[in-house]
């Protein structure tokens, strides 16, 4: 009786210390998915995603911070589900392949609109399996807070006003920079580094971040009297930007003892399941160009868990397995009895 007692309470531990950390698993094999997209297009001279900018391209000339990519005709493709699809004219009922430059010091090969406009792009998804990241060329790996966001600004959890839509993609571009540490070197600006931990810190203190970041394109942009306006944009944006975030996080299933910014800003493992990431994974897609004249570019890309519906939740199988062993455990206790009684 004492070892099934004693077996028992180990059982409720253990169940208890993994379910309140926080722990993640994986329920779908990663490496697989890595495998099956970067052999995308095998009969090619380069393998992994084909994709393009539009002929006539609205952004920028320097480079993009939120383009509609598109997938050649005749080349394979992948899920996009998770996309959100276009509303209006056009657009109306298709996805695109929405994501932006996660690496601006990489971007010298996109300044000159003739290399962007058409411009036929490769990728293929970066995953280390060993420090379980997706890191860009310059060796930035991917954070929770920049998954978290990347994700929501691909599923449309955030919400864009009707006006300069464009400059608040922008700003969603610029807070994922963030969240990775992406450094400017041109400038050594941080993409809002500071100000997003400032922020996480103290969400209720405008005073000890709302003045510590850059400036905006689209305040850069204003003049005048459109300044003051400008600013207040940004500002409100941004902060309903974090706040939308920071909630999601509070009321999701983080490590027991691990504050909110400490977990957006940790790294984040496309090769595991996370609450707030559903049965999706985001990886840095490095690409290059067909023709030479883009060396590097990186970009963000979320793809779906194959067959992830199908499996139990990592609770539930833990409970399951530890269900079993304990059962197996009362049995050999029980036989150990009869055995000492025989």
């Amino acid at each position: 009786m004492k070892h099934t007692k004693t077996w028992g309470a180990f059982l409720t531990v253990l169940l208890a210390a993994v379910v309140c950390s926080g722990t993640s698993f994986a329920d779908f094999d990663v490496q697989k998915m890595v495998d099956d997209f970067n052999g995308l297009n095998s009969g090619r001279s380069l393998t992994g995603l084909y994709f393009k900018y539009p002929d006539n391209d609205p952004t920028r000339s320097d480079y993009p911070y939120a383009v509609k990519l598109t997938i050649p005709n005749g080349y394979d493709n992948f899920e996009m589900d998770a996309y959100v699809a276009g509303g209006t004219g056009s657009d109306t009922g298709t996805r695109y392949f929405n994501s932006f430059c996660v690496e601006p010091n990489e971007r010298d090969g996109l300044r000159n609109s003739s290399n962007k406009t058409g411009q036929v792009l490769v990728g293929t998804l970066h995953y280390d399996a060993a420090s379980g990241t997706s890191k860009t060329d310059e060796g930035k790996a991917l954070t929770m807070g920049a998954a978290i966001l990347y994700k929501m600004y691909v599923t449309g959890e955030i919400n864009f006003s009707t006006i300069a839509d464009d400059s608040e993609k922008e700003l969603v571009r610029d807070a994922v920079r963030g969240f990775m540490k992406v450094t400017y070197s041109d400038t050594n600006t941080d993409y809002y580094k500071n100000y997003i931990n400032n922020f996480l810190s103290n969400p209720n203190d405008s005073s000890t971040w709302n003045n510590n970041r850059q400036q905006s394109r689209e305040e850069k942009n204003a003049k005048g009297s459109d300044l003051a306006a400008a600013k207040k944009h940004t500002d409100e944006f941004l902060v309903e930007l974090l706040t939308q975030l920071l909630t999601a996080v509070e009321g999701s299933n983080i490590p027991v003892g691990m504050t909110a910014q400490e977990y957006l800003m940790s790294s984040y493992d496309p090769g595991q399941s996370y609450d707030l990431m559903g049965d999706y994974s985001v990886f840095v897609l490095r690409t290059t160009s067909t023709d030479g004249k883009i060396a590097s570019q990186d970009f963000l890309i979320l793809l779906e868990h194959e067959g992830s519906p199908d499996v139990p939740e990592p609770a539930t199988l833990l409970l399951w397995t530890l269900g079993g062993l304990g059962v197996a455990g009362t049995s050999w206790a029980r036989k150990r009895r009869l055995a000492k009684a025989a």
